[in-house]
């Protein structure tokens, strides 16, 4: 099986979202539905936070929010508001679930979301690193960590999400 690491953009035009690519019909079939319902674009908050999906291949998603002076929430220590790490939880857990979910027309949704911040988010970007631990025909579940990039060992924090799963037919 052949792997190769590329960017959507160089294939649909899609300028975020990177997949671990195994040349099968099932992986073409997510790659064009990424570029047609993109979860990022298709979400104008997401636009405005600039949040960025780095990597999604199934059962993961790597996004990423670039810090900007306006997510601060406690500017005495300062600290990143926790609004902004839960909604990058949300949105990485919610496409580690999309991601796989084998009907390409699908979509997910928040059902809950469970945020344990373990330490303050200092002022710089903000990754969350989502993995899947299960997907059924109706719901999908994912952990996400948070952290910043210039310490990837010491998680900001831990999230449980749990996603309803909507397949159009």
């Amino acid at each position: 099986m052949v792997r190769s690491r590329r960017r959507i953009s160089d294939l649909e035009g899609y300028r975020y979202l990177r997949l671990d690519l195994e040349h099968s019909t099932y992986q073409m079939m997510m790659l064009r539905a990424c570029s047609r319902n993109n979860p990022i674009e298709m979400v104008p908050l997401h636009r405005f936070l600039g949040l960025r999906v780095d990597e999604a291949r199934e059962g993961f998603a790597r996004c990423v929010i670039p810090f900007r002076e306006e997510f601060i929430g406690d500017p005495t220590r300062p600290a990143l508001h926790g609004g902004i790490a839960a909604t990058l939880a949300d949105t990485a857990g919610g496409i580690a679930v999309w991601t796989a979910v084998k009907a390409t027309d699908s979509r997910v949704s928040t059902l809950d979301l469970r945020v344990d911040y373990l330490t303050r988010g200092r002022p710089e970007d903000l990754i969350a690193e989502a993995t899947l631990l299960r997907v059924g025909s109706k719901h999908g579940v994912a952990d996400v960590r948070l952290f910043h990039p210039s310490d990837p060992t010491d998680s900001v924090a831990l999230a449980r999400a749990v996603y309803n799963v909507i397949v159009k037919s």
